[in-house]
Formats: structure tokens, sequence, C-alpha cells
């Protein structure tokens, strides 16, 4: 049986020890901020970070921070004492490498290096770890991964939804969006001159976005000007927060100007105009059922291409609207990630990214969904006229819906069109949702007319392939019923029926398909179908989309091929529209080739072809210089016309620093999001409000975004900072505080700002003081550290701060205010009923500067004693003076618990306990009386090699909060011991909160990666210690013998 354990024993260490690997050590760099580079990060395909802060050296090595890592791509990075562990989370192997300092550096040393914000390390330790050969594209700040490894859909940065950047960063005080009054605009510009060869004429146009606050209100204004034509866009929106108890009218957004109405399957599509809309809605959600329209506002020139989890869909390019937009998205049941990733004239790359969530957000019961809308679709604001191809001029609808259970919403809506009369409209419908999908009926009334019916069902197979199948599926039926829909035509509509499908190939996770097929039947006239089928791929350095449209009432089929490849440093991207039943006749080519960046200068040439266009080719080149504060680019072009092109322009961003009292120049698109106005000041009479008694702070530094480098609050105490999109993290670099013992109050704190808004944070900074001192407990000649006693801090009788003694005596009380205390001893863990506290001060003064007051020792001595202090007694401590033998520390407890069992057979009085701080595992025997028989239990254990390393220790020692014992495996022939288990399930927080409920309970996590919330072991005499917590319904079994619960580790 020895053998046995001692075989077991070594196995799991060398398991561990395998499972550990060496890599290359890493030389620090040099720090250059002149090296400071944004990059986008692809994973498997999908971008999942469009703005990471990274270096990148002169040797051409990418330094990449490493608390993005650990949200990005699952890898838990620890950095401790220059050591670095890595662990994988869909592997068990952890990487460990060394961090050298003042090294010479060689080409092909692996590099890293610390800032003021972050480590940073080698892309090729990535590489490493990942097992990839993933590079960094200079000309496109990317860096791709392709591996198996990691689930982009698991990656924590999947939460980054609407354009968010958020992490796992913990804070500690957050502040909601706020809108002001006015905040001075932040505007993109891009002013550009052009001569015309064949013209002899030299145009000029300017081009302006900008964001502001008005009244209350986030503003956005888009002005296109040139010699021949004005376009202007102004639109005010707002969200509400409501602070009501009721639930069922909450969260109202509305938009006032330029807007776009929302559609329905049955009566109106997404109409632009001027108007007013008003819905508690999710602003992402559609009445359309299965598509919404898209758009992210830019400047012309800019082109998007749009992602739906991954997979490539279409192009589009900003025209004289100054918004990049998708219409008729389609949209499946589930998650939609959509990622717009932005390619800018001047070499600019931007991701912006979208989700809505289909079918998962019905109305909770009793909930109450509002909307109101009005459009004039022949003007804007401005009352300049419009394109208009809808069949009205202006609209009126208002709808609410109701949820009759958390499953099943019903709605009702009245739609007025007005074009040469007013049209009236009635809609009434049911939303559904199920297990495996969603749908919704619909049916409309038009007063005078017929009226029409709306089915669809949205949904997931996953019984046919390996990957899930989303389906659509849609029917109309249309009699005498015209709409915005349905038009008025020569053979009107009689139904029509769609479906479609997206999923990707059998044993490929990067090849996606998708098929969509359109029946519609028409008055006095054939049916007509269309068919679709298509194929796309991202893959590292590059995407490509392939799709067949057949349209059988033209016999035409239709070929568009996409394709965009990294090639070294260079960027080529093309597009072909083709039919290929036509004798292969072309219908248009574009290929746009965007050449290697460099910190200063872009080029891009671009050749397109369009047979139907009167200059039929066209080749154009554009080189920009990049400067700080603005962009200045010249291009020109030729087509086969013989004419030419030449155009200058100068682009960037601007606005005005009302803080600092000057006007701020930037490159384009500088300020994705709001603005924060940060005040720090010392809060002298703590009421975190900075009032006449307080004091401004000078110098004081920010962390939490790399733009904040080199900016400090000026004399006033403030700053004006850029946020980042979707949410900001922030805290004062402590560092630059002028006093060691000022502290601030509300430490990180998380912001919202949108863009071109303002939002105010007071940072408070408190003086704070610090107390330490040590409990010594004194018999005759002899003393010795007194550990687990309460020590607390008292104002006037009250208890105002306390702490526990540590191992050694020592107490500490850290962020004292400044103030008159007395100092108070209880006894906690350690028997002080005779005993007398000595050396106790009267009281004890803490100054407003700050300081640390190092206390005189305190002594317990026998009662025999005269003390004129105060005494504290309490009842016997059951380990006073007892000791422990450890036997080891184990990382993982399933390790832990397979020593344990075999220990169990050999060793009496075998204890468990975890280390809530570092999160280890001890394995102890005890607790013995007396130091023989703790040497005793020694001098047996040594007998086997790998517990030759067991030592004595004070018993003490874990009794202290950061220790929480787990259970005792005591030896006993009559019984077996058991652990209890009170849930088995994915969902750690789940797992969490029966550990809440029960004492001693501890988290461990299966095989299969389910969390198991367990405690013991126990005795089977305590035969009812598993009742602490009620079952669920889907557990069957509480109580877990050995060997189940080792069948579920491992």
């Amino acid at each position: 049986m020895r053998l046995l354990l001692v075989i077991g024993i070594l196995f799991c260490s060398f398991a561990a020890l395998a499972q550990t690997k060496s890599l290359n050590p890493l030389v620090q760099w040099p720090l250059n901020e002149e090296a400071f580079v944004i990059v986008n990060v692809k994973l498997n395909g999908r971008s999942i970070t469009s703005d990471m802060e990274a270096y990148y050296t002169e040797n051409k090595r990418l330094l990449m921070p490493v608390s993005l890592l650990n949200n990005t791509l699952d890898i838990t990075i620890d950095i401790n004492d220059g050591v670095l562990l890595a662990h994988l989370t869909q592997q068990e192997e952890t990487y460990s490498t060394t961090l050298l300092m003042d090294t010479p550096q060689q080409s092909t040393s692996w590099l890293w290096v610390k800032d003021d914000f972050d480590h940073y390390i080698d892309l090729a330790l990535l590489n490493e770890i990942l097992g990839t050969k993933s590079k960094f594209n200079y000309s496109l700040m990317q860096v791709s991964f392709s591996t198996t490894l990691v689930d982009v859909t698991q990656s924590n940065m999947r939460t980054q939804l609407n354009g968010s950047h958020q992490t796992t960063v913990q804070f500690d005080h957050s502040l909601n969006d706020q809108y002001q009054t006015f905040t001075y605009p932040v505007t993109e510009y891009d002013i550009t001159t052009q001569y015309n060869a064949r013209q002899n004429k030299l145009k000029s146009a300017v081009r302006l976005n900008s964001y502001f606050d008005l009244m209350d209100h986030q503003a956005q204004w888009r002005l296109n000007q040139n010699n021949n034509q004005t376009h202007n866009f102004f639109k005010l929106s707002k969200h509400v927060d409501l602070l009501s108890n009721d639930t069922s009218l909450t969260s109202p957004n509305y938009e006032l100007g330029d807007i776009q109405a929302r559609q329905d399957p049955l009566v109106m599509v997404a109409t632009q105009g001027r108007g007013f809309t008003l819905s508690n809605a999710n602003p992402q959600s559609s009445d359309s059922f299965s598509s919404i329209t898209i758009e992210e506002p830019t400047l012309p020139g800019w082109i998007g291409e749009l992602y739906r989890n991954g997979q490539y869909i279409s192009a589009s390019e900003a025209k004289n609207e100054n918004v990049v937009r998708f219409d008729n998205v389609e949209t499946f049941y589930g998650n939609n990630v959509y990622e717009i990733k932005l390619f800018g004239p001047q070499g600019e790359q931007i991701t912006r990214v979208q989700k809505v969530t289909v079918g998962k957000n019905a109305l909770a019961a009793g909930q109450i969904n509002y909307q109101f809308d009005i459009l004039d679709a022949q003007h804007n604001l401005f009352k300049s006229k419009q394109s208009n191809t809808q069949p009205f001029k202006t609209m009126l609808a208002s709808g609410l819906s109701y949820g009759l259970t958390d499953t099943l919403t019903i709605d009702t809506h009245l739609t007025l069109l007005n074009s040469e009369k007013l049209v009236p409209y009635f809609r009434s419908g049911v939303n559904g949702i199920t297990t495996q999908g969603s749908y919704k009926l619909a049916i409309a009334k038009q007063v005078d007319a017929g009226q029409a019916m709306f089915a669809g069902y949205r949904g997931v197979i996953s019984q046919w392939t390996d990957h899930d199948i989303s389906l659509n599926l849609e029917t109309s039926i249309i009699d005498d019923f015209t709409s915005g829909v349905f038009l008025d035509q020569a053979h009107p509509l009689k139904s029509r029926f769609s479906l479609a499908m997206n999923s990707k190939l059998a044993n490929t996770d990067n090849i996606s398909w998708d098929l969509r097929w359109l029946h519609e039947h028409r008055k006095h006239t054939a049916s007509r179908n269309i068919t679709s089928v298509g194929f796309n791929s991202s893959y590292l350095g590059g995407t490509w989309s392939n799709q067949f449209q057949y349209d059988d009432s033209q016999d035409s089929l239709l070929n568009r091929i996409y394709w965009s490849q990294d090639i070294a440093r260079w960027r080529w991207t093309n597009a072909i529209d083709w039919l290929p039943l036509e004798s292969g006749a072309l219908k248009n080519i574009r290929s746009t080739l965007r050449w290697p960046q460099t910190h200063n200068s872009f080029n891009q040439t671009q050749l397109s072809y369009n047979p139907n266009a009167k200059a039929k080719m066209l080749l154009g080149h554009q080189y920009t210089y990049r400067h700080p504060y603005f962009n200045m680019s010249l291009s020109g072009q030729y087509d086969s016309q013989d004419d030419w092109r030449l155009s200058f322009g100068l682009s960037g961003t601007f606005s005005f620093d009302y803080v600092d009292q000057a006007l701020t120049f930037n490159a384009p698109r500088a300020l994705n999001s709001g603005q924060l106005e940060v005040h720090s000041f010392i809060d002298w009479n703590n009421n975190q409000v900075f009032d006449l008694h307080d004091e401004p702070l000078n110098n004081t530094a920010l962390t939490g975004n790399y733009r904040w480098k080199g900016r400090q609050t000026n004399q006033a105490g403030k700053v004006l900072l850029p946020s980042s999109s979707g949410g900001q993290i922030l805290e004062i670099d402590v560092r630059s505080l002028p006093n060691p013992y000022l502290h601030s109050t509300h430490g990180k704190i998380k912001t919202i700002s949108h863009r071109g808004g303002v939002s105010t944070v007071n940072l408070p900074v408190t003086v704070f003081n610090e107390v330490e001192g040590t409990v010594y407990v004194a018999d005759a000649d002899l003393s010795k550290p007194a550990a687990g006693v309460s020590v607390f801090l008292l104002q006037n009788g009250k208890k105002q701060l306390e702490t526990i003694t540590q191992y050694d005596g020592y107490y500490y009380f850290p962020n004292v205010p400044a103030g008159t205390y007395t100092v108070h001893i209880e006894s906690n863990l350690l028997n002080i009923a005779q005993f007398t506290a000595q050396n106790i001060p009267e009281k004890i003064i803490t100054p407003k500067s700050g300081d640390t007051l190092i206390l005189r020792d305190i002594t317990l001595t026998a009662n025999n004693t005269h003390v004129e202090n105060s005494k504290n007694t309490s009842p016997p401590n059951p380990l006073s003076s007892h000791y422990f033998v450890q036997l080891g520390v184990f990382k993982k407890f399933r390790s832990a618990l397979v020593v344990a069992k075999e220990l169990n057979a050999h060793i009496t009085k075998l204890q468990f306990y975890r280390n809530r701080t570092h999160n280890n595992y001890y394995l102890v025997s005890g607790p013995y009386k007396t130091q023989p028989d703790a040497q005793m239990m020694i001098n047996t254990v040594y007998k086997l090699p790998s517990l030759f390393g067991s030592f004595m220790i004070d018993a003490r020692r874990y009794q202290s909060k950061e220790w929480q014992k787990l259970g005792a495996f005591e030896k006993n022939k009559h019984e077996e011991t058991f652990f209890c288990l009170y849930a088995h399930t994915a969902l750690k927080q789940h797992a969490q909160a029966s550990l809440t409920k029960v004492d001693n309970a501890f988290l461990v996590k299966s095989k299969s990666r389910q969390y198991l919330a367990l405690s013991g072991p126990h005795l089977s005499s305590n035969a009812n210690e598993c009742d602490a917590l009620a079952l669920s319904k889907n557990q069957h079994r509480t109580k877990l013998s050995w060997a189940e619960l080792a069948t579920l580790l491992y």
C-alpha cells in the first residue's frame, strides 16, 4: 500500500511538472513612447478589439498588453517577481518564462516592457502559447490569430456592444451618461479642392460631421457642401433613465430632426425624413421581424465592410449623406454581432460593433412598450427637398405592446399615410418565443380597402449537422392592400414566401454558407422565384465571399465575388459582379490596393471597370501625409475617356478645450466618443463635493487611456480628457499626488459618455493615516506573538475600524481618517481569559497631513500582574499552543484530493484547508498538543520521499479570515467519508450562489468544465450534513463518495 501511495504521489508531482512548459526568457526593451501604436486584433477571422494599445519596436516586434490579453484571448497571465506564468483556458498546460532586466538585446530576443499602465509582452510569446504564426501587419495596424485553442464566442471582448470597449476590469464607483445644456462641438472635417481637365473647372467641397450637446440632448449635425448642392442633417436624441419602481414603462428614448422611421412587415419601410420618434423599446429591435438598417456616420470616401458573426455580408461607401448605411440587413435567431469595418481614404481603419439579439428579448409579463412616429418624407429639417421613393408624403404611427406572459406578447398599431389623401391602417399581432425559436403573426387592415397577413418564424436547427443552422421563414398574403411595403403596381403582389438559412460547412469552422429563396405571386402574371446561394470565409489575413443569385423571371444569373487579402504589408481588395449565363458579361470590377503604411504616410491605388459607364475604366492613386493634428492628401484620377482629375484635401478633427481655453486639433476620427471633465481636489470635509474649504490638486495624472499620457490637471485641479467608446475606467495615478498619504475616495471609476457629450467626474482625495503594531503574550520571562487577536480603533466609544493580528502578532490599519482614537483589544481565537493587556495607549491622534503611526508593542500578561489598563477576556481557544504538520500545497483541488485519499489510509487527523487569497489547497496533519507529538508525525512522513519537505507550524496560523477549513479526513474503520454536492452547472454564478448558503463550501471545476459546489469531506455518521441546501429540480445526487467525485474530476 505504501508503494501505491508513493507511486500516486509521484504521478501527481510528475503530472504537475509535465503541465508546466518553460519558454524563452523575455528581455526588457527600453521604453520608447514614439513606438506606440493602436492595433486591431482578429481571432479566427473576427475582430475582437479595434483599439488595442501596443508598442512596435525598431526591430519589428509587437509588444501586446497583458491586461487586455487576459480579457481578449482567454489567457490568464500573472507576473510576480520577474516570472511570467500563462495559462490557457482551453488547456491544462501552464507556460512559464522569466522577465530579464539589464540584459543585452539580440535580434532574436523576445521582448517585454512596462509603462505607467501595463506590462507588454512579445507577440512571439503568444504565438508559442497558441501554436500560431501570427504576424503584425503594420500597413493595416492589425494582428490576426487563427487557432482552435481559443473560442472567439467565449471571449470576454464579445461584450463590446454597440461599439463599446468593455473589459472585465473591476471598478469601485460608476457614473451614468450625462447630458449638458451645451458642449463645444467635436467636429470631423474634410476640405477638398478638385481640378477637372476636360471641364477646365475647379470644384471645392466641405464635409463636416459635428457632435455636441444642446439643451440636454445629444446633437448630431452633418454637412456636405459643394459647388452645386448642400446636404444637411441634424438630429437631437436622448435616452432617459427613469428611477421609478414601476418597471413596466421605463427607459424611453426619442429622436427629433432628421430621423429614420421604424419599419414593419406590412405597412412601413425604413424611411428617412424630418420628424419625431418616441419609444421605450430596444433601439436595436425592429418590427420588420428579420431585417434591420445599420449605419455609421463617416465622411464621404469611407468604405464599410459589414460582417455578421464573422461572416462577410456586403460593402458600402459613404456618399453625400456622410454615413455608411446598410439597408435590409438580415437577422437570425439568437445573437447577431455585426461588425462594421471602416476603411478611411487616408489609411484609417476602425471597427464598430453592434449586437442585435433576436427572439430572446420578449416583454416580461405585464411590461408595456410604446411607440410614436411622425415623419415628413419629402423634406429634411432645414426644409430642403429630398428624393422620396415612397408612395406617401407624410406618416403618423403609434403602437402599444403588452407582455401577456414571459413568452407571449401582443401588440396593436395605428398608422396614417398621406399621399393624395389620408389613409388609415390598423395592425395587430402576436409575438412568441419557444425553446428553439420565435414567431410572429400580424394582420393589417387598410380602411376602405383590403387587408394583409404576415407570419414568420426564426429558429435554429441543431439535429442535422455539426453546426447549428439558423432558419428564417416568412410568408405574406395580400388582398386589395397597398402600403409603404406593398406598392400600387400594374401587377400587384398577391402573396410572398421567403426562406433563409445560414450555417457553417460540416467539419470546418471558417467557411460559412447561406441559402435564400424568395417566391412571389402577382396578379395577372407568372410567379417569380429568386434563389441565391453563397459561401464566405474569414481567415488569417483575408476574407472572401462568393454569391450566386438566379432570377427566373429574367432568366438571369448574377455572380458576386469579393476577395480581400493581406500580402506582406499590402492589402488587396477586389469586387467583381458578372453574369455567367450571358457570355460572362461583366457588370463592374473594382480593385483597391492599400500600400504599406508608415507613421506619416499612406498610399492607395484604385482601378475600376464599368461597361455601362461613359468612362468604362478609371485609375486613381492617393498619397496622404499624416500629421498629429491633421491629414493632407493629394490624389489623381485618369479614365478611359482621356480625362484626368487632380485633388487636394485636408482632413482632421477639431474641438475646443474650455478647461485650458484652447483649440485642439487631431487626426480624423480621433474623438469617437465623449469627453471627461475631471476635477481632482482634497476633500477636507469628506462630503465628496468641491466646496469652499477644499483644495484643488494640480499636476494630477490619470490612468486608464493611452491618450492621457502627459495630460495633468491644471491649477484649478481640472483637465478635459477624451473617453473611450461605450465606457471608460479611470483612476488617479497615486504617483502623481504630492503627498504619499493622499488616497482617492472612489478608487477606480467607470464612466459613460456619449459622442459629443462631456461627463463631469469628481475625484475627491482624502488624507489617510496608517496605524500598526504588534501584540505579544508574555508569561514569566517568555513571550511569543499573539495571533488571532481582534484589535479595534474606537471614536467616542464606537468601533470604527477592526483588524485581526496575523501569525506573528502584527496588526495593521490602512486608510485611517484624521482624528482621535482609542485602541481596544478583544479575544478572538486566542485564550486570553487569564491575561491582561498592557501598553495600550490612552489615545492616538492621526494628523490631518497623514502619517504612519507605529504603536508600542501590546503585551498580554498574567492576571497576577497589576496593570491599570482595561482587561479583555475571552473563552479558551482549543488550538492555543497546538501544532500542525503541513504536508503539501496544491494549486488544483483534484491533485490535493488524490493525495489526501492515499494519505488517509496512513495518517490520522488529516485536515484540508484552502487559502482564500491565493486559492491554494493545503493538507495538514493535526492538531498535536506538543511539539514532540508533531515531530513524531514528521519523522513518519519523512519516510515518503514526496513528503520530505513537511514541517511543523503553529495551529493558530489557519485561524485567520484568509483560511477556510474544508473538512477533516479522519481514519475510522467503520465510517466512510463523503462530499456534499450542492450545484453541478456550466454557469459559475449559479454554482457560486450555492456557496453563500452553506458553511465551508467551495468551488471546483470538473473535467467536463462544469462547476461543482461542494462541502466535505464528512463522516457518514453526519447523515444530514447535505441537507443544508434544498436541491434544484435537475439535481439528482447530494452525496458523493470518493469514487463518484473522482469520476467527475478526472
